[in-house]
Order: structure tokens, then sequence, then C-alpha cells
């Protein structure tokens, strides 16, 4: 686990072992980290962008060498980050709402659109989105949204209900999203109706028992269109006959109202 602190600290942890395995202080308040999927470095966000080579915690220097600079691209105090999945950029979000794009494996290119998009409040979250080509970004206003990757154009959005949306989390299969507010609410959204234009469009012969179970959800959200339920609960169907002679123990992830102790990680 690696953590940082108003008092300039980052902290690398061994949960098992319950020791420190590294702690470096540094000149500034890191306001965020993000790690990288290769686990070698950690970016530091601040009034500026810092990278640091784990598990020593010793700064790049140089990095950020060269800020973006597009057309009305402000660099401002970074709160958010995240790794792209190929590892080679790191998109930021800022305090002035807006989402800029660095290049991680390099300290001398600029990307060619270092803008992604621009939120009207700070930026609370910033997610790819597993399986799926998708970054996921979330303003204060309550605003998230889902943006194609690497394309960068917007897919859609969708707003929190109520108070300023304070976090942004999402499960480590990209099954479910939480969102927080400063009204002390927690919203759980299913990401799985993303898959619902597949299911349609894919054979029936690619199909697997996890979409059975992921139809057998979906078809009983009463906030669905109805045409999208039936058409869900035909699917869910013929699915079931397909595989009617197999044998599959598991339980399914779902949501359920009520619960007050949530978990996002899936088995």
């Amino acid at each position: 686990m690696f953590t940082t602190g108003r008092d300039g600290l980052a902290i690398l942890w061994d949960l098992t072992e319950r020791k420190v395995i590294a702690s470096k202080e540094y000149p500034f308040w890191a306001r965020a980290a993000a790690i990288s999927h290769d686990r070698q470095y950690a970016a530091l966000m601040h009034d500026r962008l810092s990278l640091v080579r784990l598990p020593d915690l010793t700064i790049v220097p140089g990095y950020a060498f060269m800020p973006p600079r597009a057309a009305g691209y402000k660099i401002g105090v970074a709160q958010n980050a995240a790794f792209s999945p190929d590892g080679r950029y790191l998109l930021t979000g800022q305090y002035n709402g807006q989402v800029g794009l660095y290049f991680h494996t390099s300290l001398t290119q600029r990307p060619k659109k270092v803008f992604v998009t621009e939120h009207s409040q700070p930026v609370r979250g910033i997610h790819f989105l597993p399986g799926h080509p998708q970054v996921i970004t979330a303003g204060a206003e309550g605003q998230v949204r889902f943006i194609r990757w690497p394309e960068m154009t917007l897919k859609g959005m969708v707003y929190s209900p109520e108070g300023q949306l304070t976090s942004l989390r999402v499960s480590q299969q990209g099954a479910f999203m939480a969102t927080g507010t400063n009204e002390a609410s927690l919203i759980l959204w299913d990401l799985r109706v993303q898959d619902i234009p597949d299911l349609f469009s894919q054979p029936l012969a690619t199909a697997t028992h996890d979409q059975v179970s992921n139809l057998l959800a979906l078809s009983e959200y009463r906030s669905l269109p109805e045409p999208v339920r039936n058409g869900l609960k035909f699917l869910r169907l013929l699915l079931q006959y397909r595989f009617r002679y197999d044998i599959q123990v598991e339980e399914a992830p779902i949501i359920q109202y009520g619960e007050f102790d949530i978990l996002l990680d899936e088995t």
C-alpha cells in the first residue's frame, strides 16, 4: 500500500508483514497518488506533477519536463490521475476542472492532443474502465463522463442526483462504479449495462455462463426501457436453453438495496 499526507511524507507499506518498506519526505504536499500498472512508478499530484520510482521513492528528474500546451488548456493543481492501460500516458485531473494528458514514457515528447475534457468544477476522479476502451472522469458538479480511449471522444454521461461529488471508484472487474457526495451519500452504479449492445450483436455460440448471470440481473432493472428488458429476458431464455445441461456454481455480482457494508472487489 502507498500513502501520502499533508506532512509531505510518502510511505510504501508491506501489509503482510505490517512494516514500512520505504518512506521519504518531500518539500510538497501530495494531494493524491497514482500507481503505474507495472508497479514501477507512482505519480504524485501537488502544485506540479512528480514521478517517483518504486520502491525507493526517488524522484525522476525533469518530469514532467514538457507540460501540455494547447489552446484553452491551463496548468493547475492536479488532484487525481490515472495511468493508461498500455502504460504510455498519464491523465491528470486538476482543481480547475481540466483533464490533461502527459507522456509517461518520455520526458521530451508532447502528446498530439493534450486536452482531454473539462468539467465546470474540480475533477474528483479518473479511472480507466477494465475490459472497455473507456476512461471515466468525474467533476464536483456531479457529472460523470465516459470517454472513448484512445480517441478521447465523449461517449456518454450520467449525473449524481444529490450533493457535490467528492469521490469516484470503479470495481476491479469494471462491473460497478461508486460515487460519494458531500451529503454523506453513496451511490452505486451498474456498469454492466454498457455490455447490452454486445450481448445482442454477438453470436449466441460465443456466449459464456457469466453473461447468463448478467442477463438475469440486468433484465430485472425497471429503470431500463421496457423493450430493452423484454429483449434481455428473451436472450436470457435462449442462453439458459443453450446451457441447460451445464452445471456451474457461482455467486453473481449484484447490488442489494439497503446493505451498508459494501465491497467493490469481486471474486
